[in-house]
């Protein structure tokens, strides 16, 4: 079995510090050669030695933890996805990238190749990948470079899978960076996407029961410390990651989804031109469909009355978002078993008057159209047009909800009947 010794490592200039070209070209064959002895070693019915992995972890140890370099511009904060990017994201993101990285690559493939192979016997190599070990693999998310982030990122996912008496210290220091950005609103650390990423996966391999075993009871981590991370200024740089996380604690936990929805809408930003309702919206609406019927009921109106002052933002991309939001409330309202009457007076009198101004008077051509797509096609509980033209206002909307005319007749005079119904009319031709 091929061993790296000692007096090897200090003549092929792998532990040195320096950046010359040379050195770093010696290191990056030296893990090369490395990495192919995991081909070779396919071919023994053996395990590697714990001197082997001793002697690897200590290479690894000494090219990847370093002092890592502080940049001087703005940490740049990505605005593709709400649509707000005014510069390109590679030109950005070349400011971060460290000239080292193809050796620091060659090192985390070569760690993660370590972790993930049969060959490594868990129970000796946890002598080497220690705590503290895992401890300074953390420290290194502050890295700039996104490219290492995400490498870090799957070394921490194969670390948390090969070694199980890792995973509770693993989680509770992953748990203290959560909260130390809460704690401290204008922190920023670079790696809470990642980490985020990270939980999300565990999340979603792990039953209800573990998850209360890991996380604690009734929704208690989403709570108190994924829901406050709306409130940093530094959202718009984890905001996918956070939304996809809080999702995948909903889906194996339904009940604290409208606890989840409320915190949200209490952390909703106050200015109305405020383009991080994109990611509010976004984030109600991925979590808002996963509510069952009595936690629907609790939070449908808060969401509608956000729904509503969004419908007259000055912002189209916040109000494009809010049509979708309003298209997934009007699905989840259609799949609860509640009279036609209760649904309507539910949703019709709240988002009337928004809707009208969308359709009628924005200023963007698109979104107008996109208004009235949604009440012809998708917003089937305010309207369904008749097939003659000759339809009066009264016919228009007499399909409200899939009702009869009888049932019109019962609504009360603020939920139907005394709206504008020449608008329905306007929205049916």
């Amino acid at each position: 079995m091929f061993t790296l010794s000692p007096r090897k490592r200090k003549n092929d200039g792998r532990t040195s510090t320096g950046t010359d070209p040379v050195t770093k070209k010696i290191k990056c064959t030296s893990v090369s050669e490395l990495i192919a002895q995991f081909s070779y070693s396919r071919l023994l019915n053996r395990k590697f030695s714990p001197q082997f992995v001793r002697e690897s972890v200590d290479f690894v140890s000494s090219t990847l933890f370093r002092t890592l370099p502080v940049f001087s511009v703005d940490h740049y904060i990505d605005l593709a996805p709400v649509g707000l990017c005014v510069k390109k994201r590679e030109v950005v993101l070349s400011w971060f990238e460290y000239p080292e990285w193809p050796c620091l690559e060659s090192a985390y493939r070569f760690l993660i190749k370590l972790v993930v192979t049969h060959k490594t016997d868990p129970r000796s190599a946890r002598v080497f990948i220690r705590r503290s070990f895992v401890e300074k693999l953390l420290g290194l998310f502050h890295s700039e470079d996104e490219r290492e982030r995400g490498a870090l990122e799957t070394l921490l996912t194969c670390i948390y899978n090969k070694f199980t008496d890792h995973r509770k210290f693993i989680r509770n220091r992953v748990f203290d960076i959560i909260r130390r950005v809460n704690d401290k609103n204008s922190a920023k650390h670079n790696g809470i996407p990642q980490l985020l990423f990270f939980l999300g996966g565990i999340v979603k391999d792990l039953d209800r029961s573990r998850i209360d075993e890991e996380f604690g009871a009734s929704g208690q981590f989403p709570l108190r410390a994924l829901v406050p991370l709306f409130r940093s200024k530094w959202v718009l740089m984890f905001y996918p990651q956070l939304i996809g996380c809080i999702v995948e604690f909903v889906k194996k936990d339904q009940k604290i989804a409208d606890r989840v929805i409320l915190g949200i809408l209490s952390s909703w930003p106050l200015t109305a031109d405020d383009p991080r309702e994109c990611i509010f919206l976004d984030a109600v609406a991925g979590v808002f469909q996963w509510a069952k019927p009595a936690g629907f009921q609790r939070c449908i109106a808060p969401v509608l009355q956000q729904v509503e002052r969004c419908l007259s933002s000055p912002l189209f991309l916040v109000v494009e978002r809010a049509l979708s939001l309003l298209q997934v409330v009007i699905v989840e309202a259609v799949k609860v078993r509640l009279p036609i009457k209760r649904k309507v007076e539910a949703i019709l009198p709240t988002v009337f008057q928004g809707l009208v101004k969308v359709t009628m008077k924005h200023w963007r051509g698109k979104t107008r159209r996109l208004g009235k797509k949604m009440c012809k096609g998708l917003f089937p509980l305010l309207i369904r047009p008749e097939q003659n033209t000759s339809a009066t206002p009264m016919t228009a909307s007499a399909s409200l909800m899939g009702a009869t005319r009888m049932e019109i007749d019962q609504y009360p005079s603020t939920a139907a009947i005394q709206l504008e119904l020449p608008v329905y009319y306007y929205l049916a031709i």
